[in-house]
């Protein structure tokens, strides 16, 4: 009797009783004390710039963990008169959101006829590819034996890259004209991949990426953040990647907000609930090229531009609210050259030039034409996506460390859920050697 009143209390001082529920908040990394387990983990994202933007200097807008473009990539692979897919020689081409070519089929070769797809231009027909003058570097990954990539400078001579060969450098000269394509090369050749054309300036070969028309942007085709779970001596690591194609934005706002950081900025922004499995996507993309409905007004001395926007903005209407754009900064009030605000409920307004100075409508466009521009907006409507089986399963298998666990992540705000104390792996040891010496 008296033997198991003493374990008892062996057992109620080295367990401590049960765990108690907590959480820590805050940007990572943070560091969790005495956690037994994880009961949520919640990531929340925002965007960086280097500086201001302004229309005639852009600065590329940044998410957490987005993979970023330089705007190096010179040809656009989608060809409308063309079009995708495609099916030439027994081979289907499918051009790829990221502008890579989908290659599927076999090959039904002849030696007369096409046997091209082309990206430029056409069969005995040269048109301009848009390069700017001097020096072309054109590299492909992923060409299969059984399949050729041609460029082909009307008057000039051809460039031809295989699997041996997969990359050269051509020099451009104002007003000339292509014809670019990958050819099926064998008969009988069963092709299932995918290349990856990359023209850019210079001499040096350069990683692929998808055509922005020359502006830097967050990739929407890929990205990722990753949280990891470290000892307290950095001996044990643990990672969790999760996909968020274009990464996690977010927008600072003056009030409200799904979280405060440590500059005491409030932030709107998307939200990673790995509890829930869930992905709630607040902030929208929109990206401009001229093509859109835009109207002209005035505002003061200022010409302004506003377009409506099918699925409104977040906001009370009539209201002025913010935007991150790689040309245009959020103005809160008032006009002025590169200002910008979406206005809800449903219109954007943008300022490109100075009070007193004169735009048309057509000359906006043609600007928007030449100027690839995006804007980073709130949705008054969140949208929600489910995490993936496999990153449910990941985050379930992610487990604590005696005495201190590090959390870090790609994300620039998160909230951890956990037990604390109430004993552990270390404390069961003890218990155990502890009653054997009674």
């Amino acid at each position: 009797m008296i033997k198991k009143m003493f374990n008892d209390i062996l057992a109620d001082r080295i367990f401590g009783g049960s765990a108690v529920a907590t959480e820590a908040s805050g940007s990572p990394p943070l560091t969790l004390t005495d956690a037994k387990s994880l009961t949520g983990l919640k990531l929340y994202g925002s965007c960086t710039q280097a500086s201001t933007p302004s229309p005639d200097s852009p600065i590329a807008v940044e998410p957490c963990g987005a993979v970023m473009t330089t705007g190096a990539q010179l040809l656009d692979t989608f060809n409308p008169a063309v079009g995708s897919p495609y099916t030439v020689g027994g081979v289907t081409f499918t051009v790829q959101d990221d502008g890579g070519i989908r290659v599927e089929g076999t090959s039904a070769y002849a030696t007369t006829g096409t046997n091209d797809f082309y990206i430029v231009g056409g069969d005995n027909n040269y048109v301009d590819a848009g390069f700017p003058e001097g020096d072309i570097t054109v590299s492909v990954t992923g060409i299969p034996t059984g399949m050729n990539f041609y460029i082909v400078p009307n008057g000039g001579s051809t460039i031809s890259l295989g699997a041996s060969k997969t990359s050269a450098t051509f020099t451009h000269t104002a007003g000339t004209t292509y014809r670019i394509m990958a050819r099926v090369a064998t008969a009988g050749v069963t092709f299932d991949t995918t290349i990856h054309p990359m023209f850019a300036a210079g001499s040096s070969a350069a990683d692929y990426e998808p055509y922005t028309g020359g502006v830097a942007m967050a990739r929407q085709d890929v990205g990722e953040v990753n949280t990891t779970l470290t000892n307290e001596d950095g001996t044990k690591t643990q990672t969790l990647p999760i996909s968020v194609l274009g990464g996690l934005p977010g927008i600072p706002v003056s009030s409200g907000g799904n979280y405060t950081d440590a500059d005491g900025q409030r932030w709107i922004c998307d939200i990673v609930d790995l509890a829930a499995g869930t992905v709630t996507e607040n902030i929208g993309l929109l990206e401009f090229t001229g093509s859109e409905n835009w109207a002209q007004n005035t505002s003061g001395t200022f010409i302004r531009f506003s377009l409506v926007v099918a699925g409104a903005f977040y906001g009370t209407s009539r209201t002025r609210q913010p935007i991150l754009s790689n040309r245009f900064s959020f103005l809160s009030n008032g006009g002025a050259i590169g200002g910008g605000f979406a206005y809800a409920p449903n219109q954007i307004f943008l300022y490109p030039v100075d009070s007193g100075t004169s735009m048309s409508l057509a000359e906006f466009k043609a600007w928007l034409a030449e100027n690839p521009t995006y804007v980073y907006y709130i949705k008054k409507t969140p949208t929600t996506r489910a995490l993936t089986d496999e990153e449910i399963a990941a985050y379930k298998a992610l487990s604590t460390y005696d005495g201190a666990t590090v959390v870090d992540s790609d994300a620039e705000y998160m909230t951890v859920g956990f037990k604390q104390g109430g004993g552990g792996s270390s404390a069961a040891a003890l218990y155990f050697k502890a009653r054997r010496l009674i």
